[in-house]
Order: structure tokens, then C-alpha cells, then sequence
């Protein structure tokens, strides 16, 4: 059930399209709310029918509406990239300011998490491979667009470049068309190692392959090589070297943002019901700790990535 408000806003945004609409066309369009779904804890989005074309309509329930201009910004900047030319970004509208909403187009397509899903249990994986393979190089395209940069820490180089901050599986459709597509783009400007990016993204893939499985095994080696694609696109496709320290600090990251994850799982409400996913997932952070980052001074790690959340 919607609130009376929020029908209202609803009311109000259709007439507000209809009158962009009506400027540009001259002529009567239909306008239907199609069904709202909750994506976040914070966030709310509706899909409309515009004539035939579909649009998103986002909301915020908790945070900072100026976040959400943000995004609308970086949108109306990505627009104007080479990013483009080879991938779909959602196009920025408008932005309704006394709404608290921002519209932008929708991409059609399966996100990467459900393509996943949809072909774990057959056996034509490449359909699968070939996606993530690009979501490297798209990730790496997306990096060079903001002049990614070479700084030292504690002796040791790290690439910089602006972060996408949620990178995940779930936010990368694969269109129709065999297109990459961007949604849920970054709120701030974050200025991060390319590894937290990447680290992201791998844990997405886990997260991606644990869901299917809640009552089935696991394929880990499945998993591997789906990991081994993303990062190998990223580094060796796009011509840029590649350390071992590159894969270590991607591993940390993906480590210090997979403990995150679970702490919200146990502070849940609802934590029995993922009590068994929770499980799996503490065994897989214990098992990469081991095969990834045992040997190492993790400690460095987390005064690098202590400083970066102050800094942000």
C-alpha cells in the first residue's frame, strides 16, 4: 500500500512527464505506473509506461536527497564519455527536487547475477564467461575515464582512480543486444584503489552463486574461474601490468567488505532465515583469508583503508 503522500507525488510526477512530454511531441501520451519494488533499505523505485517506453522513477526513504542529484549528475557526466559508445547508461530525464525523485531511462536486459543463476545448474557456461570477461574491461574502461593515477603506499604502488563504489553483478545488465549496461551508479565522488572495485565485484559473484544453492552444493571451482575471468580481463586485456600485489589487495578488499556483509546478516532480524547462507559465507571469507592473504601484514591493509573511509 502506497502512503497518501506518496501517492500524491506519484500524481504529481505523471502530470510533470506528461508536460515534458507533451513539449516535445505535441500530442497525448499514456502514462502508467507499472509497480514499484524496493531495491535497498533506502531506496524505492517505480517503473512507468510512457507511451511504450519504459522509465525508472527513483526514490530515497532515508538518505540525503542531495545524494540523489549526485547521481543525476554523474549520469548527465557519463553521457558525454566514451563509456557510450561501447556501453548502455541509463539517460537522465529530470530531477524533481520537491519530489525527491529523479527519472531516468530503463535498460532492458538480465543482470549479470541472474545470468549467472539461470545457467548454474546447465552446463553452457560461456555465455556466462564472455559476460563477465567484459564486465572487466568495462570496469577498467570506467577507471581510465577518470585519470586513474599511480601513488605509493608503504613502498608499494597502487593504481587510484574514481570508484564506482557498488560494482556488483546485480547492478550490470547484460541487454538484448549483447550490451553491457551500468545501473546504480556512485552518489559521491570517491577517489579509492582500483582493487576496492574489483574486490566488490568478486564478492558479487560469490554472492551470485551462494543464492541457488541455499539448499544444494556450493561449486567452487566454478566460482574460481569465473573470478580468474574478471580479473584477468581487467589487468592483462587492457595493458596494464599486472602483480601479484594487485590480486592480494583485491582479495582484501573483497575480505573487509564480505565481513561487512555478514555483520548486517547477524545483526538482521531476520538472520534465521539466512542463518544457512550466512554459514556458507563465513566458511568462503575463512577459506580465501587462508589461500589469499595468509603470510601477508594485513594490518597495512586496514590503516590503507581506514584512511580512505576518513577521507571520504
Amino acid at each position: 500500500m502506497l502512503s497518501k503522500k506518496r501517492e500524491r507525488d506519484l500524481d504529481i510526477l505523471s502530470e510533470r512527464i506528461r508536460e515534458s512530454y507533451l513539449k516535445q511531441s505535441k500530442k497525448a501520451i499514456k502514462i502508467e505506473i507499472l509497480g514499484k519494488f524496493r531495491k535497498t533499505f533506502n531506496t524505492i523505485i517505480y517503473e512507468i509506461d510512457v507511451d511504450g517506453e519504459r522509465l525508472i522513477a527513483k526514490s530515497y526513504i532515508y538518505k540525503d536527497k542531495e545524494l540523489l542529484f549526485n547521481e543525476f549528475k554523474f549520469l548527465l557526466e557519463l553521457q558525454n564519455t566514451s563509456l557510450v559508445e561501447k556501453y548502455e547508461i541509463p539517460r537522465p530525464i529530470d530531477y524533481y527536487a520537491d519530489l525527491g525523485i529523479i527519472v531516468l531511462s530503463k535498460i532492458q536486459g538480465i543482470s549479470i547475477r541472474n545470468l549467472i543463476q539461470k545457467f548454474h545448474r546447465g552446463s553452457n557456461y560461456k555465455e556466462v564467461e564472455e559476460a563477465i570477461r567484459h564486465c572487466g574491461k568495462c570496469l577498467n574502461s570506467f577507471h581510465l575515464l577518470f585519470n586513474m593515477s599511480l601513488k605509493y603506499y608503504c613502498g608499494i604502488p597502487i593504481m587510484y582512480s574514481r570508484s564506482y563504489i557498488d560494482f556488483d553483478p546485480l547492478n550490470v545488465i547484460l541487454t538484448p543486444q549483447s550490451r553491457l549496461g551500468l545501473i546504480d551508479p556512485p552518489e559521491s565522488i570517491v577517489v579509492d584503489p582500483v582493487h576496492r572495485d574489483i574486490g566488490v565485484f568478486l564478492l558479487g559473484l560469490f554472492k551470485a552463486m551462494i543464492i541457488p544453492t541455499s539448499f544444494g552444493v556450493l561449486n567452487l571451482t566454478r566460482l574460481a574461474k569465473y573470478q580468474n575471468i574478471f580479473v584477468n580481463s581487467y589487468f592483462n586485456d587492457n595493458n596494464l601490468s599486472r602483480i601479484s600485489f594487485d590480486y592480494t589487495l583485491a582479495r582484501f578488499f573483497e575480505y573487509y567488505y564480505g565481513k561487512k556483509v555478514l555483520k548486517r546478516y547477524f545483526n538482521s532480524r531476520r538472520f534465521i532465515q539466512y542463518s544457512y547462507f550466512a554459514f556458507l559465507f563465513n566458511i568462503y571469507l575463512w577459506v580465501n583469508k587462508r589461500k589469499y592473504l595468509s603470510g601477508i601484514d594485513m594490518s597495512k591493509f586496514y590503516v590503507l583503508i581506514n584512511n580512505l573511509e576518513v577521507a571520504s
